[in-house]
C-alpha cells in the first residue's frame, strides 16, 4: 500500500514540553517546538511479523522535514492528558489504518536536526 499524502498536519497543535524524567514541565505549539528544540513527549510505533520483518512508512512529501525517507511504522505526539500507550494505538490507526495490540518496549531520549533547520528533542515512547 503506498499513501500520497498522510492526515492534514497541524502545526498549532499543542504538544507536551518535558524534562529529561518525562514531568511535563508546559506546552508548546508544534512549530515552536521543533523550530527550537524544545524536548516534548512523542511516541513511536514499530511494528514487526513474526518473520522479524519490520513495517515501515515513507514519509510524505508535504511535511516539514525528512520528506520522502522511510520511517518506524508510526510516530507521534500524545494529546493532552492521554497515556501514551492510548495515542500510539491511536495514531497508528491513523496513520497507517491498522488496529493491533501494542506493547510497551522502552523509553529514550532522541535528538536529530534536519536539513531544513528542524530539531527534534524528544523523550520518546517506544512501542512494538
Amino acid at each position: 500500500m503506498r499513501w500520497t499524502t498522510g492526515p492534514p498536519l497541524n502545526l498549532m497543535q499543542q504538544v507536551i514540553l518535558v524534562d529529561q524524567n518525562d514531568a511535563a514541565t508546559g506546552t508548546a505549539e508544534q512549530k515552536e517546538v521543533h523550530e527550537y528544540g524544545l524536548l516534548h513527549r512523542a511516541i513511536s510505533v514499530f511494528l514487526f511479523r513474526i518473520s522479524r520483518e519490520m513495517l515501515l512508512q515513507q514519509r510524505v512529501y508535504d511535511k516539514y522535514h525528512s520528506t520522502g525517507l522511510h520511517s518506524n511504522t508510526c510516530c507521534s505526539h500524545p494529546g493532552m492528558g492521554e497515556k501514551t500507550g492510548t495515542a500510539a494505538h491511536r495514531r497508528l490507526q491513523e496513520e497507517m489504518g491498522i488496529d493491533c495490540y501494542l506493547v510497551w518496549a522502552f523509553d529514550m531520549l532522541y535528538r536529530a536536526e534536519f536539513e531544513n533547520g528542524s530539531k527534534e528533542n524528544e523523550y520518546d515512547h517506544v512501542y512494538i
